[in-house]
């Protein structure tokens, strides 16, 4: 484990701190910045992202989330995530942020609580599941029909960040499926088996999820590494001050 955070320590040269004239802009409120208020990190680099995507605006952005989600992990974790997931191409990367998603992501059944239930939730939740099976096989007339209530959709689309896309990038994976079904990673088959088993209110993981095997070589399990050692940042320095940061 320590080889591989060493090795995303490299991911440090994709966010060098130099400081272009464009961010002159947020130098009052990274002044204002504090570790008593996350909240003002994470905005901050809400805002950094949605004024640009030039290298130092992804650097900086990066480095604001990866500090909200240091300072208050509970409140900050997963948004911090899904914040950084858009800014990263590199799929070793994308691939320890996901795994770090799932983690953070606290179980929850989608099935309605004991007295509560009435057969049109039953029915739409299995529905739902069905649907993502019929996806994952290939079975594109199933899976159209299941898409084709909007409670369905509703279900997925609410989820998309659990699953490997959104329901029309599903429709356009299976349009192009193959003879064995569509192709999905490891990482995304498995997504799939574990959203399913929570639909249904499974807090134990099936076998096949905890343990899948692919052509004889058995999944790859990463343990969440912390996101401050996979960008090579340090989170104790999170006070800009005097154009650098500092404890």
């Amino acid at each position: 484990m320590k080889s591989m955070i060493m090795a995303f320590l490299l991911m440090t040269m994709l966010i060098p701190m130099a400081f272009s004239d464009e961010h002159v802009r947020y130098i009052e409120r990274l002044e204002r910045l504090s570790p008593e208020d996350p909240a003002g990190y994470f905005e901050l680099a809400e805002d950094v992202v949605d004024a640009g995507t030039s290298p130092a605006d992804v650097a900086l952005a990066i480095r604001l989330y990866v500090l909200a989600d240091h300072l208050n992990p509970v409140m900050y974790r997963r948004s911090s995530i899904l914040g950084i997931q858009p800014l990263v191409d590199d799929p070793s990367v994308r691939r320890l942020l996901q795994a770090n998603l799932r983690a953070a992501t606290p179980y929850s059944s989608y099935m309605p609580a004991e007295g509560h239930w009435s057969t049109r939730d039953d029915e739409m939740v299995l529905n739902a599941v069905d649907a993502i099976s019929a996806f994952r096989n290939g079975d594109e007339k199933k899976f159209l029909r299941l898409v084709d209530s909007t409670e369905v959709i509703d279900i997925l689309e609410a989820n998309a960040d659990r699953l490997p896309g959104d329901v029309d990038w599903m429709r356009r994976r299976i349009e192009q499926k193959q003879s064995k079904g569509v192709e999905l990673s490891e990482d995304d088959q498995v997504s799939t088996l574990e959203f399913q088993a929570e639909l249904l209110g499974s807090d134990d993981q099936p076998w096949s999820v905890v343990l899948r095997t692919g052509e004889g070589r058995p999944l790859t399990v990463i343990e969440p590494i912390p996101l401050a050692d996979i960008f090579g940042i340090s989170a104790d320095r999170a006070r800009w001050i005097d154009g650098d940061w500092s404890p």
